[in-house]
């Protein structure tokens, strides 16, 4: 298929993807592909900048045009633990070679090697020191470039963004899989979030998530927990932030997280559901003019806590006057009754909903048979869905039976795969 003949759409999607490259290379080539690209990669690469909390992603941002209306953000970071004890190199033996004489010359030049890179990380991490914390430049810097974008109205904050940086550590380490990064928000956010409070205009869209693609680097899961829950988690940093920051024009906001797998121990923590919790009441009481909302419930990994049933009541009481779109995700059957009461608010309104639920798709058919009403005025698409992480999502177009085009509940179908 020629690439002329795609639909605008798919280009726009590709486009979009390049558009994260930290360098610009890429999006600039793309714009020498053929006329409708340079059209729509021209406007990605003068609409965004990606940042990423290291000295020549710091140096552009000081170039960048004043009509950047998009700022991406990364907090990959390298990692602070000692690099010798903890990266992972392709000779199996580099701990023995370091405590033992070598016995040839391949070990020798192998070791040699070793210790250069070693030695290359650590300059590299007491420069990033310098940078975040001892000068306090990146923060000065942040500030000073905020203060010259007045068009920006998008903050989208990708915590596990392994695209934005990834060319400059390649650069630095020559073979990123054998250097240890980390996505540092403890560090990294707050920086971010002080820096914010520069930007002169108003902010209509706000994304802090997990992206979908994997790390640069295959952690063990096992320290990735302890690193985890040995410091501050994103939301301790963004619960303060929440409540001086202006979002009176916020008209988008995303707030998720990986709650299903790698990043789910940090809920044991009772203090990381309150700052989550504080900071979606903050913004929400602040940001009346929502129009899009996706939202993830915080499990409640210990039933004493009912975080679900507590956070999904709090956001049955927000009035979301202008809501057009709905994402809720990591619904359990104990929050169907508050669920009920926020569509039950808003369903004259609503033109998308999409639920996405980890429970038995049994639990769900009766409450999809609440939400039939003639009522949905707008309605456009009504999606349900079941996540299960040993394979692909299910999902049912639920647009039709709730809007009571046709008396077929789809829940009831397939419920043996479930």
């Amino acid at each position: 298929m020629a690439l002329n003949t795609l639909p605008q759409e798919l280009i726009g999607e590709v486009v979009a993807q390049v558009a994260l490259s930290d360098d610009g290379d890429d999006i600039c080539n793309l714009r020498l592909v053929n006329q409708h690209c340079a059209s729509v990669a021209g406007q990605a690469l003068f609409d965004s900048v990606s940042i990423w909390l290291e000295a020549k992603s710091l140096k552009r941002l000081t170039k960048i045009s004043e009509t950047r209306s998009t700022i991406k953000f990364s907090p990959l970071q390298i990692d602070t633990y000692e690099y010798s004890e903890y990266a992972y190199f392709p000779d199996d033996h580099y701990h023995k070679l370091r405590k033992t004489k070598v016995k040839n010359q391949k070990q020798a030049l192998r070791l040699l090697q070793l210790i250069d890179d070693e030695a290359q990380h650590e300059k590299y991490w007491e420069m990033q020191n310098t940078l975040l914390h001892t000068s306090g430049a990146a923060l000065e810097i942040l500030r000073s470039a905020f203060r010259q974008l007045p068009c920006v109205h998008t903050i989208d904050i990708d915590l596990a963004d392994s695209v934005t940086g990834a060319k400059e550590l390649m650069n630095e380490f020559k073979l990123i899989q054998e250097t240890l990064s980390w996505w540092d928000s403890a560090k990294t956010l707050p920086i971010l979030f002080d820096s914010m409070m520069s930007l002169p205009g108003s902010v209509r869209s706000f994304r802090i998530r997990y992206g979908e693609e994997e790390g640069l680097h295959c952690f063990d899961r096992d320290m990735i927990r302890e690193h985890r829950e040995s410091g501050a988690s994103e939301m301790g940093a963004l619960a303060p932030f929440t409540t001086t920051f202006n979002f009176a024009q916020l008209e988008r906001l995303e707030l998720s997280h990986d709650y299903q797998d790698l990043f789910a121990e940090r809920w044991r923590n009772h203090d990381h559901f309150d700052d989550y919790f504080s900071a979606t009441k903050n913004i929400l009481r602040k940001a009346l003019r929502l129009k899009h909302v996706k939202i993830q419930i915080p499990p409640s990994l210990k039933p004493e806590h009912n975080n679900q049933y507590k956070f999904t009541e709090s956001l049955s009481q927000v009035p979301f006057s202008y809501l057009q779109t709905l994402e809720l995700i990591n619904l359990r059957v104990m929050v169907q009754q508050p669920l009920s009461k926020m569509l039950d608010n808003r369903f004259f309104a609503l033109e998308k909903v999409s639920l996405e639920f980890s429970d038995q798709q049994s639990d769900w058919t009766a409450f999809v048979t609440t939400q039939r009403r003639a009522g949905w005025q707008r309605l456009e698409v009504f999606e349900m869905s079941r996540y299960c992480p040993s394979h692909e999502p299910i999902c049912w177009n639920i647009t039709a039976y709730v809007s009571m085009k046709t008396d077929q509940n789809p829940m009831e179908e397939l419920i043996e795969l479930a």
